[in-house]
């Protein structure tokens, strides 16, 4: 049993993509078990019984372990058989900031980072912010989002770079969400393990829940996008999506939505790949949405049918008592008919 480690920058998916792996059963990456002391992580803290150990070490005064949390890793363990695993780690964004040392305590440990758009992490910071019933404090906003967003590239890039050759999987967010049954097949050759039809099946449920509950997004300003223009660094996004596109030919996948790769600039790159992912991600949600509408119309077909059965079994109860009270007057007809007569012929 190995260590998987999954992060990203803050808003990038992480939290809903450990769920999808989490669906495996030789999988089980937690929710931010340890993410206040990353550079102990060792493969010893793995251990069910450890996990399961809310110690005061695992205390810390930014987060009070509560009931729900305990509850939710209980939950999780309890669907796993140990004895299975072939990968058991952690997720946390926080991870960006100490991947040396998560990959120097765990030897033979790989991890899969998730890039999303900018545009959509500093959207998703600024929504978080302004939310008075939401746990983010009102400081996380959208410039800060940017600025966070710019550091965690180029830490996943540094760390890919060094000279340690850690084991790194960089994942699409919109490659993922959408289009999670091609991501499956690069996910299953990265950690070497067989996703089944069960497996996608679910994954594939799990993506019309994520489309159907996911919250409207908010169009971004003239002022954010200059912003983002101004301010996002397009060098490190652009060696962040080469990369990418890169290990989709590794892994023997090429998908048709990525863009020429002999373009040099990286700044081209970075925007004729966004543009591709654009107009793919727009056409897949075209196809979700129908998907959702069909689902819809069927399910309220097969409630129409059902109600014109009850209703043709209410009308089948009804005929036949009306037939029963027609042959009862009948019989009461016949009755009185034949008592005059015989009061008649009596006389």
């Amino acid at each position: 049993m190995r260590q998987l480690f999954v992060s990203g920058c803050e808003r990038s998916g992480t939290t809903a993509f450990a769920d999808y792996l989490n669906q495996h059963p030789r999988i089980l990456v937690l929710r931010e078990r340890y993410r206040y002391h990353p550079e102990k992580v060792t493969s010893a803290l793995f251990d069910f019984d450890r996990i399961l150990d809310f110690t005061e070490a695992d205390r810390d005064e930014r987060r009070k372990i509560d009931a729900w949390y305990k509850n939710l890793t209980a939950r999780l363990l309890s669907t796993k058989d140990p004895s299975e695993l072939a990968w058991i780690g952690d997720k946390d964004p926080f991870y960006l900031e100490d991947l040396e040392d998560l990959h120097r305590n765990n030897p033979g440990s790989r991890f899969i980072i998730l890039y999303r758009p900018v545009e959509e992490v500093a959207e998703s910071w600024q929504a978080r912010s302004a939310d008075p019933g939401d746990v983010w404090p009102g400081h996380k906003d959208f410039e800060v989002g940017v600025g966070t967003w710019n550091r965690s590239l180029n830490l996943v890039r540094s760390f890919m770079q060094d000279d340690s050759k850690p084991e790194v999987l960089l994942l699409d967010y919109h490659d993922f969400f959408y289009r999670n049954a091609l991501c499956a097949d690069i996910i299953s050759r990265f950690l070497e393990l067989d996703f089944d039809a069960t497996v996608r099946e679910t994954w594939e449920e799990l993506s019309l829940k994520f489309e159907a509950e996911r919250r409207p997004k908010t169009p971004l300003s003239e002022e954010q996008l200059a912003f983002i223009e101004e301010n996002k660094d397009s060098a490190t996004e652009g060696w962040i999506l080469s990369r990418i596109s890169e290990q989709w030919e590794e892994f023997g996948l090429r998908p048709e939505h990525y863009a020429d790769p002999t373009v040099q600039d990286e700044r081209q790159r970075a925007a004729a790949l966004l543009a591709a992912r654009g107009a793919a991600y727009t056409q897949a949600l075209k196809v979700r949405k129908l998907e959702q509408r069909l689902e819809k119309h069927e399910k309220a077909l097969a409630a129409q049918r059902e109600r014109n059965e009850r209703l043709s079994q209410r009308v089948e109860r009804l005929m036949t008592r009306i037939q029963r009270m027609e042959g009862s007057k009948v019989w009461r007809l016949a009755s009185l008919v034949k008592s005059i007569r015989g009061r008649v012929w009596g006389k």
